[in-house]
């Protein structure tokens, strides 16, 4: 090989690199735009972080005209309440739910619950 085509070959790989790089800044930079433009995530739902009992009062009062026991369950789910324990959270629901209904916190509705002081 030639010096004068050895030295074309490299200075043409370098030239590639410099685009790659270059292709790849521009893709970086737009990312970094996009993630600015994103609003942060809360870490943790409103909810996590309370007892049940709580949990259940709190969903109810964001759902002035009630929700069934199995709505409630999948509400608290998705809000990112968790449990610990081999007992399912519906069966800690409907426990909860009875109490406070016993109590007076809460009624029943057909087959929804509300807050007591709706």
């Amino acid at each position: 090989m030639k010096p004068d085509s050895f030295y074309s070959e490299i200075k043409a790989k370098l030239e590639a690199a410099r685009k790659l790089v270059s292709a790849y800044e521009t893709i970086l930079d737009g990312a970094e735009k996009i993630e600015a433009e994103v609003p942060p995530k809360s870490a943790k739902p409103a909810i996590e972080g309370t007892g049940l009992r709580e949990a259940i009062r709190s969903m109810l009062k964001s759902y002035p005209s009630g929700l069934t026991s199995v709505k409630l369950v999948e509400k608290l789910k998705d809000s990112g309440f968790t449990v610990v324990g081999k007992t399912p959270l519906s069966s800690r629901v409907h426990i909860e739910l009875s109490g406070l209904k016993k109590r007076g916190e809460i009624l029943k509705r057909g087959d929804k619950y509300i807050l007591a002081d709706n």
